[in-house]
């Protein structure tokens, strides 16, 4: 820039008290009234931003203002450069004095506010520790240790006035050597103690070489190394002197009035705990070991005396109470003693039915007992109370049983959840049993056509698996919340797994006529997952679409990648969710208030389920809606492995390369009869030698009679159990090569395992359909193909 020449507005040029003459100016010309610091600040910091290769920039600075103060600048400048050298520069210059200022107002404020925080939390943490000590020697000193602190000094005393002897001693000290003590001690610490007792008012010696006050103690001063003296007196509840609180401070100088706060506060502390150690003395002096046991007792015991107004009962005093007690009400038994109860309890009125009962039993002299709760700001505690008649007043002993209470209401609480559960479960499984019923009714009215019995047929398969889904759905739950859920995790493709909970759930949608739009964004992502469950899921959501969406609504499924994660969306145009209850949704048994006349309702268990089977895989599942009447959106999250996305997916959906099953021999025991004659009905009609028992004993008997291939024995049989039949078998010789299928309704993991414990090969839970059957004895069979099969007999 060799022309310096400046542009400059007259409000820029009277900042500076530059003359204004003219806009086009020569440097030189304003440079003499720019103060030389300012200017070399300025001109350097240009310089560093122009070979930054700066464009714009921002400076704060300052420069002498009028008023001996600073005026504060805030710089705003653009460089123009031609060949990459600055041959210009633009720019507005900002007058932040008032900013600065509340600033500056901002910061201090934000110190004395976060000094005040500071300053509450060693203070809690003073009473924290205060609680744990038990003795009040060690109390005095933690809080003369506090306040030593606050005032950043390194010494302080604690004197107390004994009033026998009238004189002070030393309770507690922080800083001061052994050997000095004892000095300090034949003064009772030092004429500003004396001084504070006499005046019951803080006592202040700013320079302890100079006060005329101080001249008889300068020679402690100079022994211990202060030279000035912050004293407190500490006064009781009944304005009586028991001591003082001193704090020595090395330099000379008035303690602020941040440190007489606290000095005030730590004496108020200092004698609460004085004048609770002074009542515990007398209380065992006066009132003897009986009185101390008390005391000491775990058990809330308290005497009151009756308050008398023209000989009616208008109130009661406290005329006693043990520890245990004081701590009930959560205040100090010297905060109590010989007030009036109805001064001191907020909570209780003269109205209130503990009072009454008061009455009653110094009006009847008879022991009476009931139930009161006591107000904590938000918490309630419940106590048991026996009052007794005694001389002159009332005693009564309490027991604390807000536990119980709670405990009693968390149970009404549960058995109404109970009943509510046990109330929906049979809605639940009666809803099935109509269609059945009337199917199989249909079943044997003359005529039935074919048509007509294979719908009976469809009818009872698609009730018989809805409720057998809601049974596992019923057992997943805990086997999640506990940890035992087992995943079975194959390599599957996002569009196999979406296409398998389309088709689960598009009967429920195309039964409400909805109209379903599937977006599959990611249809070649390949997930490592237990693809039953994740597409259980989807289907869930969908399902739930079309229950809470009225009939012809719009259904939306689609999925995306975003990071490393599969996003999965389900939303329709339903009857939406109040946002209070969003939150609610994935809870156990939730069933929202507004949903009731939706037929089926259902358990309240499918979110629930859904949210542990995607939490298992590493994801998670959220709810939106917009309120009632607008719709919902579920979305599932799960983390898709980058070093599986080109793997090729295993597709449970694929055909099984087909094999022919042999007829085997089977022996089927069960002491339920129709369950036994259908299952082997079903088994007969596939070719299979079929061979029943009623009990345990007949199916040993057959066993060993016919020799059959595959044995599904019930657990629960009479005689002998399935266990006890598996157990024999497999201790025979020639039971090591039959197949064992135990067949029950119990289907938690404890029975898995006790069933392959027993010697069973599978455990299959009720009910039971021939081809669930039939792929295990083709898996059998694939496995063992070289050894042929039993001739039939």
């Amino acid at each position: 820039m060799r022309k310096q020449t400046v542009f400059a507005s007259p409000a820029l040029l009277n900042l500076f008290g530059i003359p204004v003459t003219a806009q086009d100016i020569n440097f030189s010309a304003i440079q003499q009234y720019l103060p030389e610091n300012f200017l070399n600040e300025c001109i350097a910091f240009f310089w560093i931003k122009a070979a930054e290769g700066r464009i714009a920039y921002e400076h704060e600075t300052s420069i002498p203002a009028a008023d001996h103060g600073n005026t504060g600048l805030l710089i705003r400048a653009r460089i123009e450069r031609s060949k990459g050298y600055p041959i210009r520069l633009y720019g507005a210059c900002l007058d932040i004095t008032e900013r600065k200022v509340i600033d500056s107002q901002l910061i201090s404020t934000q110190h004395k506010l976060n000094q005040q925080l500071s300053d509450l939390g060693h203070l809690h943490e003073l009473s924290t520790q205060l609680l744990e000590i038990p003795d009040l020697k060690t109390q005095l000193k933690t809080i003369l240790s506090t306040l030593v602190q606050f005032h950043g000094a390194a010494m302080g005393l604690i004197s107390l006035y004994d009033i026998r002897k009238n004189q002070l001693k030393i309770g507690a000290n922080v800083g001061i050597d052994l050997k000095l003590l004892s000095q300090v001690s034949r003064f009772g610490g030092t004429n500003a103690c004396i001084d504070a007792c006499l005046e019951k008012s803080r006592i202040i010696i700013e320079d302890t070489e100079s006060s005329s006050q101080f001249h008889a103690c300068r020679d402690i001063a100079l022994s211990l190394g202060f030279r000035a003296i912050h004293c407190t007196p500490l006064i009781s509840h009944q304005d009586e002197v028991l001591g003082t609180l001193s704090i020595f401070l090395p330099d000379p100088r008035r303690p602020t009035l941040r440190e007489c706060t606290l000095a005030d506060i730590c004496a108020r502390k200092a004698v609460l705990f004085i004048e609770r150690d002074r009542a515990q003395k007398d209380l065992e002096d006066s009132q003897g070991r009986f009185e101390a046991v008390l005391d000491a007792s775990g058990a809330p015991f308290i005497i009151l005396e009756p308050v008398r107004k023209k000989r009616e009962i208008v109130n009661f005093r406290w005329k006693y109470i043990n520890r245990a007690a004081a701590r009930a009400f959560g205040q100090l038994p010297s905060e109590l003693m010989k007030h009036e109860v109805l001064e001191t309890l907020s909570y209780m009125s003269a109205g209130s039915p503990e009072f009454y009962h008061c009455i009653k039993v110094i009006e009847t002299q008879r022991t009476s007992e009931f139930d009161t709760a006591y107000v904590q700001g938000e918490k309630t505690r419940w106590f048991h109370c026996i009052a007794s008649p005694i001389h002159g007043g009332i005693a009564i002993w309490f027991a604390d049983i807000s536990e119980r209470i709670r405990n009693e209401q968390l149970l009404r609480h549960s058995d109404k959840r109970k009943d509510e559960f046990l109330a929906t479960l049979a809605h639940e499984l009666r809803n099935p049993l109509a269609p059945i019923q009337q199917a199989a009714q249909l079943l044997v009215a003359a005529p039935v056509t074919d048509t007509q019995r294979q719908w009976a047929s469809a009818v009872i398969d698609r009730q018989v698996k809805r409720m057998g889904a809601l049974l596992d759905d019923l057992l997943d739950v805990p086997r999640i919340s506990r940890g035992t859920l087992t995943l079975k995790k194959t390599l599957s493709s996002v569009s196999d797994i979406v296409a398998s909970a389309v088709e689960t759930a598009l009967p429920n949608i195309e039964a409400k006529s909805h109209h379903l739009a599937v977006h599959n964004n990611a249809p070649s992502v390949v997930l490592e997952v237990d693809t039953l469950r994740i597409a259980q899921v989807i289907a869930n959501l969908l399902n739930n679409a079309a229950k809470y969406t009225d009939s012809g609504g719009n259904i939306i499924l689609q999925t995306r990648i975003h990071a490393d994660e599969l996003i999965i969306e389900v939303s329709d145009n339903g009857i939406g969710i109040p946002s209070e209850s969003v939150s609610e949704v994935f809870h156990m048994f939730t069933q929202l208030h507004h949903t009731e006349d939706r037929i089926g309702g259902g358990l309240g268990i499918g979110l629930a389920l859904s949210k542990g089977l995607i939490e298992l895989h590493g994801g998670s599942i959220s709810a939106h809606s917009a309120g009632l009447g607008r719709g919902s959106t579920f979305t599932l999250k799960l983390p898709v492995k980058s070093d599986i996305q080109s793997l090729s997916p295993i597709s449970r959906f694929e055909e099984e390369t087909p094999f022919e099953t042999p007829p085997r021999k089977i022996l089927i025991a069960d002491d339920n009869q129709d369950a036994l004659e259908t299952l082997g009905a079903l088994l007969i009609a596939e070719g299979h030698e079929v061979h029943h028992a009623h009990d345990g004993e007949n199916a040993l008997r057959i066993w060993h009679e016919q020799h059959p291939d595959v044995c599904l024995l019930d657990i629960g049989m009479p005689k002998l159990t399935g266990y006890e039949v598996a157990r024999q078998i497999r201790a025979s010789a020639e039971g090591s090569s039959t197949l064992l299928l135990a067949l029950t309704g119990w289907g938690q993991s404890q029975d898995r395992q006790a069933s392959l414990k027993a010697g069973f090969d599978h455990h299959l839970t009720k009910p039971v359909s021939p081809k669930q059957i039939s792929q295990l004895l083709k898996k059998h069979s694939l496995q063992d193909a070289s050894a042929p099969p039993s001739p039939l007999r």
